[in-house]
């Protein structure tokens, strides 16, 4: 990929896709956040992204086995995401499982046994790019995508919290 910030462009090759739907919603909560930074206490959820600042919050992460609380933070500036590959899944035309988080290599839905991760971070942008990361990766190499902290459920539904 290449950036060309004096012509506005950004260029790719043949055959490489971008799909910005979570980056977007983690970085409008943050444009919304510096709008908001003179305020004591702001909370903004760009559907699951969330961006926090001023007095501490309660922020609880759900199972997406069953939905009950696994973890909860007491947050005050910050930026905080899930994701994950229960929510927008389905059944492909041959009645495998399908969802949205795709390996690049193989343009198939990717099945790496970590089920979901929270992250956090200094910016919602940083913590939707960090837990699809740890999403992605894998259990082994999962807890690096969070060097802020944050949740991580396997496939076998345990959870593992990271510092």
């Amino acid at each position: 990929m290449r950036v060309d910030a004096l012509a506005n462009t950004v260029s790719r090759p043949p055959g490489v896709r971008l799909d910005s739907g979570g980056i977007a919603k983690g970085l409008f909560a943050d444009v919304l956040a510096e709008r908001l930074g003179g305020f004591d206490a702001f909370a903004i959820d760009c559907a699951g992204d969330l961006r926090v600042g001023g007095a501490a919050r309660r922020i609880d992460v759900a199972s997406p086995f069953d939905g009950s609380t696994l973890h909860s933070y007491e947050l005050e500036r910050c930026g905080i995401a899930t994701s994950g590959i229960g929510r927008r899944s389905w059944l492909d035309a041959h009645a495998r499982p399908a969802h949205h988080l795709l390996d690049p290599s193989t343009l198939r839905p990717a099945f790496t046994g970590v089920v979901q991760a929270t992250a956090l971070a200094p910016t919602a942008f940083e913590a939707e790019l960090r837990a699809k990361c740890a999403v992605l990766s894998g259990p082994e190499a999962a807890p690096a995508c969070l060097p802020d902290g944050g949740l991580l459920v396997l496939d076998d539904g345990t959870h593992h919290l990271s510092p």
